[in-house]
């Protein structure tokens, strides 16, 4: 039988509301030694949202092969490899409300909403069927920039209106924000931002930072001015790696 969990860690800011058994399962964070952060960096924040709260909903994507999605926009649908040859190709050419649809496939691509309003998901939003969601692979291992090597990113304000469904991201490893502040955000890396993110396999993502390493699958951060707000819900998070070597290494899973 399913442990549910209730968890109230700051009454201003976060709520926790999930399913035990895939709360960061199998994701390590240690710290270690004898590794640098990389220099330099290409992290440019965009503009900061309204404060909000942070509600995060974990769970199982998989209970059943067919389901709802729940998230299908009714604005245009923008269809990869069909009618764009990559998935971030089809994020640039949306405008808010629109729907990146991913056929079954890896894509070696890493992905920023750019503050859309979008969803962007495979054929799980067309027909509930799950098997999708292992098929349609987005692979972040090789970045255009080494600092900014998180699969998904929400980085320019976005909110729950900002939808990732029924994909697996993996590969990721994190994004360089500073030397301070370290590496975060293996698979999927919100800073400032909010995101709605349902309903994925986050998997063998890998932050490795000389300082601070964190969120080896999700990491929703930003500073102590502007509290984001991001719904997780039934995602698989699992096999997830976070280090840091000179100061500490943590949440492998999910940190927020």
């Amino acid at each position: 039988m399913k442990k549910y969990m209730v968890v109230i860690l700051s009454i201003a800011a976060v709520v926790v509301l999930g399913i035990g058994e895939c709360l960061g399962q199998s994701n390590t964070a240690r710290p270690s030694s004898g590794r640098e952060l990389s220099s330099g960096g290409a992290f440019r924040p965009g503009r900061a949202p309204t404060s909000h709260r942070t509600r995060l909903v974990t769970g199982n994507p998989k209970p059943s092969r067919r389901q709802s999605s729940g998230v299908l926009t009714p604005g245009v649908r923008r269809r990869v490899p069909v009618d764009f040859p990559t998935i971030q190709a089809a994020i640039n050419a949306c405008a808010d409300g629109d729907t990146v649809l991913v056929s079954e496939g890896t894509y070696l691509e890493n992905i920023r909403y750019r503050g859309k309003a979008i969803v962007v998901g495979s054929l799980y939003l067309i027909d509930g069927d799950t098997t999708h969601i292992e098929e349609t692979i987005i692979d972040g291992s090789n970045p255009s920039h080494p600092d900014s090597g998180s699969v998904v990113s929400f980085i320019d304000g976005e909110d729950t209106t900002s939808v990732l469904c029924g994909l697996t991201i993996r590969g990721g490893s994190g994004t360089t924000v500073s030397a301070s502040v370290g590496r975060l955000g293996g698979g999927v890396f919100c800073w400032e931002s909010g995101a709605r993110i349902v309903r994925n396999a986050i998997t063998h993502n890998r932050v490795v930072s000389g300082t601070t390493g964190s969120g080896g699958g999700i990491e929703i951060a930003g500073s102590a001015s502007v509290i984001s707000y991001a719904v997780i819900e039934g995602n698989r998070v699992t096999d997830n790696f976070s280090e840091g070597t000179s100061v500490c290494g943590y949440s492998g899973g999910i940190d927020f």
